[in-house]
């Protein structure tokens, strides 16, 4: 009984490290398309820059800093 009381705590911790991992991995993939966009025609989509600060936010609150 005792090796299940941190159980949801240990399966929380390992969620929100994969979610963090996942965010991570999507701001590189966008922050690429960005510099894509940017070098191949001088401006930036609007929508790709949206999405860019709602993950980049979202990752500094998983963190917990603001």
């Amino acid at each position: 009984v005792w090796a299940f009381v941190g159980m949801n705590e240990l399966k929380m911790y390992w969620k929100k490290k994969r979610l963090e991992r996942y965010i991570a991995a999507r701001i590189l993939e966008l922050r690429n398309n960005i510099c894509k966009q940017a070098c191949k025609y001088g401006s930036v989509d609007y929508t790709t820059r949206q999405l860019y600060t709602k993950y980049k936010t979202k990752l500094k609150e998983l963190n917990g800093t603001k």
